[in-house]
């Protein structure tokens, strides 16, 4: 069994914390390290669209994340960062949680 745990957040710049990296070509570069026989994800920044609303409705995941997902298709993929939305769900890649 494969375990990658990522750090990372595919985020605009929140007020300079640590592990922070803009969307796009920034992010891109740590998501592309994926290896596509992985197992269990784990990031704490969940993927665009999946588990990411926020009380405002909307959506901050990170779009590159979802396309790395996509290609790598772990079986777990346990997700933070976006507390209010909380849960678990199934999609065609993966079982996806979020434990805030």
């Amino acid at each position: 069994m494969q375990i990658i745990v990522s750090r990372r957040q595919g985020k605009r710049n929140f007020f300079g914390w640590a592990f922070n990296r803009n969307r796009g070509k920034e992010i891109r570069k740590h998501w592309k390290l994926i290896p596509s026989d992985i197992d269990v994800l784990i990031t704490h920044s969940p993927p665009y669209g999946i588990l990411d609303t926020t009380k405002a409705e909307i959506h901050d995941g990170c779009e590159d994340l979802l396309k790395a997902v996509k290609q790598s298709q772990p079986k777990y993929h346990p997700v933070g960062h976006i507390h209010e939305a909380y849960g678990r769900m199934q999609t065609i890649m993966a079982i996806l949680s979020m434990a805030a």
